[in-house]
């Protein structure tokens, strides 16, 4: 299991990418505007080439807000 401060930044980085979606979302954006947005761009270099890439991680969330 991580570190304190590791689940503290990934867990910012949830909450500020759904932050950010949601926001755009609210806007009336739809999902392919809120993708062209890049709504994880300050996160992409550290997370950004995990499990799934950044432009897919943005759909789920737009679909789960």
């Amino acid at each position: 299991m991580g570190s304190r401060a590791a689940m503290v930044e990934y867990h910012e980085m949830l909450s500020g990418v759904r932050g950010k979606v949601a926001g755009l979302k609210k806007e009336g954006r739809t999902m392919a505007e809120v993708v062209a947005a890049k709504p994880t761009k300050e996160f992409d270099k550290k997370w950004g080439n995990f499990v799934i890439g950044p432009d897919f991680f943005a759909r789920l969330v737009y679909k789960g807000v």
